[in-house]
């Protein structure tokens, strides 16, 4: 799989300077010390930011509903952005006194993402299209489907050379 994952993110990478791959694993998870992950991580210029769930509101829905899950997550990315966005961190005792512990039941619950983690990713991309393509997107990105769309960004665009400047 991580094969097929390395194949297509390298021709997205090509295929346009601006486009964002993402990779989310829990923080401690054995697969970002793998050389295979770390080697291409490294070639792409992947930067790894750190949040924890508690941060974007997870917390126990069953054995300690209403309480906050610290759940620690990484996310690498191609995007300088990124970082705004995607590196909260667990506010503290004076806000979260006690967590409870990602175990039996909820456990399988924190594998989905909180609705404040997706509105921040799309927000941190959003903020990352409006900055490449110098124009402001409404309420959400272009699908990729759109991006087939020759009309979609004419006018608006620049092009990959020229987008930093």
């Amino acid at each position: 799989m991580w094969q097929n994952f390395t194949q297509v993110a390298e021709e997205c990478l090509a295929f346009d300077p601006s486009n964002v791959v993402c990779i989310e694993w829990p923080d401690g998870c054995f697969y970002w010390a793998l050389p295979m992950v770390r080697e291409f991580l490294s070639k792409h210029g992947f930067v790894c930011h750190r949040l924890d769930g508690c941060a974007y509101g997870l917390e126990g829905q069953n054995l300690h509903k209403g309480v906050p899950i610290k759940k620690p997550w990484r996310i690498a990315t191609t995007c300088a952005t990124d970082h705004l966005y995607l590196s909260r961190r667990c506010p503290g005792e004076d806000v979260h006194p006690m967590h409870a512990r990602c175990e039996q039941s909820e456990t399988r619950l924190t594998e989905e993402y909180t609705w404040p983690l997706v509105q921040a990713v799309h927000t941190a991309h959003k903020h990352h299209i409006n900055n490449f393509y110098n124009f402001k997107i409404g309420c959400g990105l272009p699908c990729i489907t759109d991006m087939h769309n020759p009309t979609l960004f004419q006018g608006k665009t620049r092009s990959p050379a020229t987008a930093g400047k």
